[in-house]
């Protein structure tokens, strides 16, 4: 643990995560007053972190989604989810777009990244990879129930 000297003033934790993206190698697409929209492993995210609080909402949207008429899809959509989300650590959420008739899903973490704490680059790494390996669970899934479905036809 750094010292406590270096804990003195407001977090800054919108600077210190541009930091660690930097770090981590990550492009940054888009920068915002609250946040960044970064590409990481081939996944586009988005990263919401504000100088006054140490808390940061990861969220890595639309990874996937199913035709909002066929409920048979969203069915299997909805068992994998319910796994991804108890073996993850991640929260995969749902979202419903009349205009597309969709149902798209979007990977969630909510951190707390300390300036202070050694190692919050490989912490952020470890949960953007979570993020990361839950979505595609859900896709190679997904793709079985497809290729099932699509044989059954």
């Amino acid at each position: 643990m750094k010292s406590e000297k270096e804990n003195s003033g407001p977090p800054q934790t919108k600077e210190f995560v541009g930091q660690l993206l930097a770090e981590l190698g990550c492009n940054i697409l888009n920068e915002t007053e609250g946040g960044f929209t970064f590409n990481f492993q081939g996944g586009t995210f988005i990263l919401t972190a504000h100088d006054d609080s140490p808390q940061v909402f990861i969220s890595y949207p639309h990874f996937y989604s199913v035709a909002g008429d066929d409920l048979d899809a969203f069915i299997a959509m909805q068992r994998v989810v319910n796994e991804a989300n108890k073996h993850f650590g991640t929260s995969i959420v749902y979202e419903s777009d009349t205009e597309d008739n969709e149902i798209a899903l979007y990977g969630w973490r909510e951190v707390f990244l300390f300036r202070e704490i050694d190692g919050a680059a490989q912490f952020l790494r470890a949960m953007l990879s979570g993020i990361f390996r839950a979505a595609l669970y859900v896709e190679g899934e997904m793709e079985k129930y497809s290729s099932g479905h699509r044989a059954e036809d």
